[in-house]
């Protein structure tokens, strides 16, 4: 999975990018023009509890890529809003998430300013999608054909919607229907977080954060309140020192916590759990996906010799406290290929190769 940190100049996006994945062996500078990345484990207490059942060697978290989308110069000055260009929307298309951050530590107001940079940001995104409709209309009005049935009237209902300032999931298409029209990577039907990158010295009032927070609300979209300076110059703290620093401050939680949270929920996906060869394993799939595929995630050759799975939830064990106890109270279960993974099921495959 694949998020996306955008931006207007100096708004803190790269900021925001360095706390996220605090600049380990996993983040890559990214060549001229490309955006630099890193590899973010999710937050996962029920793998805490697990690692201690199975005492497993290595533990692997859920993990997403985490990039910084170039975004457009910053010659326009602080505050510019000046159109984003195409290489920086062509970036964003290839995301699953979307975070945009709002500079909210130069000029702390109101609110209104804050607003006006994320309608902005919600503005491109909306003009960048009305531009390729129009684009395939015009193709359509030359005599392009369909690429699939009824293609020309779902991409009229879309640009209708668009042309409203409605998200595409305002539309409630079907899985079916967005499957066919992924190829377009609509930037109206990727989930958006908010991130309002503040500074502890002069941040916005409560009335303006509150401001933004309902705004967002009403747009679908979530909304994180980040210390992005702070919470890169506390990256040298042990965790610790850390929390006890964000409670001296009045916070209950690191606002990269709070956005990782965010960043999981709006993935809409559920977590199942592996344990083979002394590795605990999280992964992340779609919900309502059959065992059999869930395989594939894990390796190809699973799910093409899937024999059957050996199930038992997080729940049973937790409760339980081994596989073994769950054995003897019949909560370990040998599911079929089309058993669908519910949240928290820790899965054995048997297969052949």
């Amino acid at each position: 999975m694949k998020v996306g940190i955008a931006g207007m100049p100096l708004s803190g996006k790269t900021t925001v990018f360095r706390a996220l994945t605090h600049l380990d062996e996993g983040a890559q500078s990214g060549s001229k023009g490309k955006p630099a990345w890193g590899i973010v484990d999710l937050p996962d207490l029920r793998l805490d509890r697990l690692s201690i059942i199975y005492k497993p060697k290595k533990v692997v978290p859920f993990r997403v890529h985490v990039y910084d989308i170039p975004g457009p110069g910053s010659g326009g000055g602080e505050g510019d809003l000046k159109s984003l260009p195409p290489k920086f929307i062509a970036d964003m298309r290839t995301m699953d998430v979307l975070c945009g951050v709002i500079d909210g530590f130069s000029k702390p107001d109101g609110g209104e300013g804050l607003l006006k940079q994320m309608n902005k940001f919600r503005e491109e995104i909306f003009v960048a999608d009305y531009s390729v409709l129009e684009k395939k209309f015009e193709r359509f009005n030359k005599g392009e054909k369909e690429g699939f049935a009824g293609e020309k009237e779902i991409l009229k209902k879309i640009k209708d919607a668009i042309e409203s300032y409605e998200d595409i999931s305002s539309l409630n298409l079907s899985p079916e229907i967005l499957k066919m029209i992924s190829g377009y990577a609509f930037l109206t039907v990727k989930p958006v977080i908010y991130v309002l990158n503040i500074s502890e010295n002069n941040p916005p009032t409560r009335e303006a954060i509150n401001k933004v927070n309902e705004e967002a609300k009403k747009l679908g979209a979530g909304l994180v309140t980040l210390f992005g300076k702070l919470e890169v110059e506390l990256l040298s703290f042990e965790e610790s020192e850390r929390k006890e620093f964000f409670m001296d401050v009045g916070l209950q939680e690191s606002g990269v916590k709070n956005l990782l949270s965010a960043i999981k929920g709006s993935l809409n996906l559920i977590t199942f759990y592996t344990t083979a060869n002394e590795e605990l394993r999280a992964w992340g799939i779609s919900q309502g996906t059959r065992v059999v595929e869930a395989a594939g995630k894990i390796h190809t050759d699973m799910e093409k010799g899937f024999i059957k799975a050996e199930v038992v939830s997080y729940d049973d064990i937790s409760l339980l406290g081994s596989e073994l106890a769950c054995r003897k109270e019949g909560k370990l279960r040998q599911e079929g290929k089309n058993y669908i993974v519910k949240d928290g099921d820790i899965i054995t495959i048997k297969f052949n190769v």
